[in-house]
């Protein structure tokens, strides 16, 4: 069997904290884009329903875009936690 360098386990153990940091940052910014994807589709769904179908669609569209938003910033904040 062999032995781990002493210099290489301490090299590991200040770079697990670093990548946690990332793999974190990393998350928080796949998370933002994911809300703004949805976000700018709300958007696009709600000037279509609205140039075809009149105020009462764009009123639901919207309101639904919001709905699934609320959900998405609530689940994520939940996880941050």
């Amino acid at each position: 069997m062999s032995q781990r360098d002493p210099r290489q386990r301490q090299s590991l153990e200040e770079l697990l904290p670093r990548l946690a940091a990332r793999l974190r940052a990393l998350t928080v910014a796949v998370a933002l884009l994911a809300l703004a994807v949805l976000l700018l589709f709300a958007a696009q769904y709600g000037a279509l329903v609205n140039f075809w179908a009149g105020d009462a669609m764009f009123f639901g569209a919207t309101s639904i875009g919001a709905g699934l938003l609320g959900f998405g910033l609530g689940f994520f904040a939940g996880r941050w936690r």
